[in-house]
């Protein structure tokens, strides 16, 4: 019902961490639109898209992404105008400062039209910015040529996009989007566009708006022009009942790292099969819902792939007739703990052993211990309050934990898988994470220190008792 009335949207995706900083991810989804086939409207889109990349997080805040993809798009009615295919490799780099960050990108592919059987190139190149000066300011540019995507075909076309955004006194907010559109063939649409809005919250919650639409093409037979709205709203309440069969989820997601504790919207909030969104301060809301059980989850994507929640997810709440539960959910920076665990001995000039005398000190000092080879299989656990994670040592001995939830943790190493005569120099570590932290533990297996008692194999004397004496 309402937004998404007569679509059908399935999306199945899957992410798979794979070495240090690097991650693949394969997404499959299928799309229709007019599931009848009316005839009435305007068309009956099946679309099915296939994505498969990796990504790789470099230091210095540098993220590069690879990844194909395979589109196809056909329109199911008799009077079908619309049936390709695009496949195409993008590369994408991102480099982030402070305030600000520089991306940019490049696509190369082929795209199909099954209608006139043509096959043709396609390529788009895109560089932008964000300057985020500060919470309330930010500037975005951005400029792409090529194919502005796979409906356009085989047309190439160049577009420019600034925006800004302003917040004054938490009252005032300002809106503006320029965007030239220009194709290389002089094509008709050809066009400039202006948005801006404006909102003023006044005393008891009125609000007070001026949105403004301006298109303007380049061919003087097309219509373009301006409009603007002009509105205020008054909130106002209406006495009911409140009803006792049914119960609520309301909450709100906000960014845990912001002091002001400023709500996320767009994320995308799922409990026992049920979808909502976040609105534009964070707020969301399950209404009317039977007495029972029930698990809040949260689409990790919508809040961004290195940040996690403060809580743990899934969160279990139990909702009773008439009443109203509310749960709200801290965004942060997710944290993460690697290392290696090795294993060590003595070196070659002291194969046969150290002997020191009882009492001396310990007969493995570090400087006599050498590195043998990686250890891997250890069996390995990491517990905070709330959750236990299990891992063991790959085939090169490292371990890799993240997305973690910033603060406490208790790392601890299993003794079980050892070598005979050997034992962890450390199986119990203490960490504490913070938000976007990475610590790095070192897991050492060393011989045992045994001790050796030396008897002397001298002759031991004997003496024979003689008679009468």
């Amino acid at each position: 019902p309402g937004y998404y009335r007569d679509v059908d949207h399935n999306i199945a995706a899957l992410y798979v961490p794979l070495l240090e900083g690097i991650r693949y991810h394969v997404s499959y989804q299928y799309r229709s639109q007019n599931l009848e086939k009316d005839t009435t409207q305007s068309g009956a889109i099946r679309e099915r898209a296939f994505q498969s990349g990796l990504t790789c997080n470099f230091p210095f805040r540098t993220t590069a992404i690879v990844y194909v993809d395979d589109i196809s798009r056909k329109d199911v009615l008799y009077s079908a105008d619309l049936d390709y295919r695009g496949r195409s490799v993008t590369a994408r780099l991102r480099y982030s400062l402070k305030m600000l960050s520089v991306n940019a990108s490049a696509r190369r592919g082929l795209w199909d039209n099954h209608l006139d059987d043509t096959k043709s190139d396609m390529e788009s190149y895109r560089m932008g910015a964000d300057f985020t000066p500060n919470a309330w300011q930010r500037y975005s540019a951005s400029f792409q040529t090529g194919h502005t995507g796979f409906s356009i075909g085989a047309q190439r076309s160049r577009t420019a996009i600034f925006t800004a955004r302003y917040e004054m006194f938490r009252r005032i907010h300002l809106w503006i989007m320029f965007q030239k559109n220009n194709w290389s063939k002089q094509s008709n649409f050809e066009n400039d566009q202006l948005h801006v809005d404006a909102k003023v919250r006044l005393f008891n919650n009125h609000i007070l708006s001026f949105r403004l639409r301006n298109l303007d093409y380049r061919q003087k037979d097309l219509s373009g022009g301006m409009s603007y709205m002009l509105s205020y709203e008054i909130p106002f309440g209406l006495p009911v009942g409140k009803q006792r069969s049914v119960g609520c989820v309301r909450g709100r997601v906000y960014d845990a790292e912001d002091s002001e504790r400023r709500g996320i919207a767009g994320v995308v909030l799922t409990l026992n099969g049920m979808t909502t969104l976040s609105d534009s301060k964070g707020n969301y809301i399950f209404p009317s819902l039977a007495p029972g059980t029930y698990y809040l989850q949260v689409d990790n994507a919508s809040i961004g792939l290195e940040r996690v929640t403060v809580q743990r997810i899934p969160v279990q709440i139990d909702v009773q007739g008439g009443r109203s539960e509310k749960v709200n959910l801290g965004v942060t920076r997710s944290a993460a703990i690697r290392g290696g665990a090795a294993l060590f001995g003595l070196g070659e000039s002291t194969r046969r052993g150290i002997l020191i005398e009882s009492g001396a000190g310990s007969a493995k000092p570090d400087s006599e211990l050498s590195q043998l080879r990686n250890f891997p299989n250890l069996q390995l656990e990491l517990r905070s309050e709330n959750e236990v994670i299990r891992a063991v040592t790959d085939y090169r001995g490292r371990f890799f934990f993240e997305k973690l939830r910033p603060g406490k943790w208790v790392f601890y190493v299993s003794s079980g898988g050892l070598p005979a005569y050997h034992e962890l120099e450390q199986n119990l570590f203490d960490i504490v994470v913070d938000p976007g932290s990475e610590e790095d533990i070192t897991i050492r297996v060393v011989p045992q220190e045994r001790h050796i008692i030396i008897k002397d194999k001298g002759k031991v004397p004997v003496v024979t008792r003689i008679s009468g004496r």
